[in-house]
């Protein structure tokens, strides 16, 4: 499903969290979150290129990631707060920090989970796992993820989010600040 220039996203099945999504831009071809690994999927990667990088949001969306990464010789993106679930990973992100990594830049939003982190491709696309899970699905901190929520609205340009459950939805240009206002204050009403 092309989203933009020099980016391509696809829906792949995925037992454990619904889907995955992937990106492309310039010979860097990226996945977010892993799906199974089936032959049919693999081969639909093989003709876009491959995969540079698997970044992985959290620990429980992680699924076949080692086997795509074998396959295709993709990086692995995980936290170190999440390692357990690939601790073989080839880039563990450690720190409460920004990381960027390639073409992506990879924000720390714990909350969900302790180490959830969310990419940000070209300003504009924002992959957030499971960063606006309702309330009974944060296994880790619920304060935390209002408040890593509260952070992404000082970022203005992003115009389409992609959740790991859930519809995917677009917003205007210069709107995603009020869109996490909202969200933030449907959040609070749930504490």
């Amino acid at each position: 499903m092309p989203v933009g220039a020099n980016v391509c996203l696809w829906l792949l099945a995925d037992i454990q969290s619904g889907r995955s999504d992937g990106g492309q831009d310039d010979g860097e071809n990226w996945m977010v979150d892993a799906p199974r690994f089936t032959k049919h999927l693999v081969n639909k990667i093989e003709a876009m290129g491959g995969l540079q990088y698997i970044f992985l949001t959290h620990r429980d969306d992680v699924s076949d990631a080692d086997k795509y990464a074998a396959h295709f010789g993709a990086k692995r993106i995980i936290h170190e707060y999440e390692k357990a679930a690939q601790p073989d990973a080839e880039i563990i992100l450690k720190g409460e920090g920004d990381h960027d990594v390639g073409s992506a830049g990879i924000l720390f939003t714990p909350g969900h989970t302790k180490g959830h982190m969310v990419l940000s491709w070209q300003e504009k696309y924002l992959f957030i796992g499971d960063h606006f899970a309702s309330k009974p699905y944060c296994w880790f901190s619920w304060d935390d993820q209002i408040e890593s929520t509260k952070r992404l609205g000082d970022l203005s340009k992003f115009e389409d989010i992609f959740p790991g459950h859930g519809k995917w939805f677009s917003v205007s240009p210069g709107d995603f600040p009020s869109e996490i206002e909202k969200r933030v204050a449907t959040m609070a009403a749930a504490i």
